[in-house]
This record gives structure tokens, sequence and C-alpha cells, in this order.
């Protein structure tokens, strides 16, 4: 009976520090998106490429990279292989992808920061565990493109 109290108390711990721990992410995000907002880089997703710009004196041309580890806590990753395993929406790796996704452009953009135009963003998923192992999902987002400097 107390292993069970013990596992009961662990799994609650687990749920509200990974609620708390994720909401103070989430208005970290948004906090950065909101001051990103002022001053934007252009960012688009076509496959551009200098030449397009000729018209225009380029100053410099980088590719910038962006990447964001971000793991689940336990009672969300029990809940996740649960859920997988049940089938259906895993609405708690949503959660964990959104993050990391938001995450990674918030750090290509700052990279970015005063350049004309970021072109061909794309982004990179990876889980970095095997689930069946691991009862705590880890996943990786890279973005990246390519920094546009024009002379002024």
């Amino acid at each position: 009976m107390f292993e069970l109290i013990l596992t009961a108390a662990a799994l609650a711990v687990a749920y509200c520090t990974g609620r708390y721990i994720e909401r103070r992410h989430y208005r970290s995000i948004e906090e950065r998106e909101a001051a990103q907002a002022e001053s934007p880089v252009p960012m688009v997703s076509l496959p551009l490429s200098a030449d397009d710009f000729s018209n225009q004196p380029i100053r410099e041309v980088r590719l910038l990279t962006a990447s964001v580890v971000l793991g689940s806590d336990y009672f969300r990753g029990t809940l996740a292989k649960f859920l997988s395993f049940i089938g259906g929406r895993v609405g708690v790796m949503e959660n964990l992808l959104d993050r990391a996704r938001r995450e990674a452009v918030l750090r290509l953009q700052k990279q970015a920061d005063g350049a004309d135009y970021l072109l061909n963003v794309r982004y990179e998923t990876a889980f970095l565990d095997n689930p069946q192992q691991s009862k705590i999902p880890k996943v990786e987002v890279m973005a990246y493109g390519t920094a546009v400097y024009l002379s002024a």
C-alpha cells in the first residue's frame, strides 16, 4: 500500500512540476515572440536564392541553424506511451513539439538579427530516444535558413 501511495505522490509531483515548467516556458516564448514582432525579419519558406536579389547589392549571405532539445516530464511520458498504445491523438506530444518548434524559430530569428531576409526556412524533427525503452519523450527541432544581408 505504501508503494502505491509513493508512486501516486511521485506522479502528482511530476505532473505539477511539468505543468509549471511548461507554462513558464510558454510565457517566455510568448513574450519573446511579441518582442520579435516589433522588428521582424521576413521569413520565407520558398526556395529562393541570392540570385533572386540581382537588382539589389548583397553584402552577405549566411546559413543559420538553431536547435532546441526538449524533454517532457515522467507523467506525460507515461500518458503518451499509454495513448500511443491505445491509438488516437497524443496531445502531450503536440504541446512538446509546438514548444520546441516555436523556440527553434525564436533562436533562428535572433541569429538573423539585422538580416533583410531569411530564406528557405526549414525544420527537422527527431526523437532522441526509443519510446519503447524510455517513458520520458525527448524531441529535437532544428530550424535552418539562409540569411541575406543587403547593402545599404
